[in-house]
């Protein structure tokens, strides 16, 4: 796809954006103060509005124009980024929690933060004392798979060295991915995506937004008291 291309795309999306935004904030006004014009003028003439409530079905009408509109313009984009900075995050913080634990597997020991890199595969310092002698541990890289069961797990490859320092084979560690980790660093990659980048404000926020008249509108037709006396 060319670059004009591509910029006529952006620049769609931009003004569908606009769109949906301003709609969802005049619907959700509408609806919260309970706005019913009678009359509407036009060019210096003015109509009667016999039934205003026809006026917030057009405007609901509208709405669901410029959400449909918002989301194909959304799909046509390939630069959102979400799911590959999601991604790189995310494995990220797996690798980061799983390497030092590896070490510990490995060399039986109590490790501090600061003998794994924060850079993944490059550590900040040769250390020395991992396991027993004569042979010593360094971490080399680490990689997220499936295993035979489809469980997601990190080969951490360490580095094994004798007493005189001569390199050896590489030592690999599996460290299985327990569910509630993975949840856990799912929910601070998002968090770090949403503090740290552009990516939220520009295509999350905006459907967030679209979607408050439709909850206040169902707030509206059936508030808590409803379903607490149901139960």
């Amino acid at each position: 796809m060319s670059e004009k291309n591509t910029s006529e795309i952006r620049d769609a999306f931009i003004r569908q954006r606009r769109n949906l935004m301003l709609i969802s904030v005049a619907l959700l006004l509408v609806i919260g103060a309970g706005f019913r014009p009678e009359k509407i003028n036009i060019l210096g003439n003015t109509i009667t509005v016999d039934n205003p409530d026809y006026i917030i079905y057009g405007i609901w009408m509208l709405w669901s124009y410029w959400f449909i509109r918002y989301i194909q313009h959304y799909n046509d984009l390939k630069d959102t980024e979400w799911r590959q900075r999601y991604s790189e995050e995310l494995n990220f913080r797996i690798q980061r929690w799983a390497e030092p634990l590896a070490l510990k597997l490995r060399a039986g020991i109590d490790l501090e933060d600061k003998h794994i890199s924060k850079f993944l595969g490059q550590p900040e310092y040769k250390p020395k004392g991992y396991g027993a002698p004569p042979w010593s541990y360094q971490l080399n890289n680490s990689k997220i798979r499936r295993d035979e069961n489809d469980q997601l797990e990190v080969m951490v490859q360490l580095e094994s060295f004798d007493a005189g320092g001569g390199k050896h084979n590489n030592v690999p560690i599996f460290v299985p991915v327990g569910r509630l980790r993975f949840v856990l660093c799912s929910i601070l990659s998002h968090s770090k995506i949403v503090r740290s980048t552009r990516l939220f404000s520009e295509y999350t926020f905006p459907f967030l937004v679209a979607f408050a008249p439709l909850w206040f509108a169902i707030y509206k037709m059936y508030p808590l008291e409803y379903f607490f006396t149901k139960v």
